[in-house]
């Protein structure tokens, strides 16, 4: 599937092929947890409410400056992936 197609789908399809992908990092911010799942060769967020417990958003990454946003840095002042899935 390409970044295209999968902006075609509709969210429950969008949801379905998430599944499909893999699970690379998460982040929050104050209300989400945000997941970050490759599928085939693009990037996928998933906003799901902490509160409520349902997604609220799924958005395909098309700038792959947002990628930026799963760094950290640790100790050693370098930076690396956020695996604390």
């Amino acid at each position: 599937m390409t970044l295209c197609e999968f902006n075609l789908l509709d969210e429950t399809q969008q949801a379905n092929a998430i599944w499909s992908g893999l699970r690379v990092a998460k982040r929050h911010d104050e209300e989400h947890e945000i997941v970050l799942f490759q599928i085939d060769g693009f990037f996928v967020e998933v906003f799901f409410n902490m509160t409520y417990d349902v997604i609220r958003k799924i958005e395909a990454i098309e700038n792959i400056d947002q990628l930026l946003l799963y760094l950290k840095p640790n100790k050693a002042k370098d930076n690396r992936i956020v695996k604390d899935l």
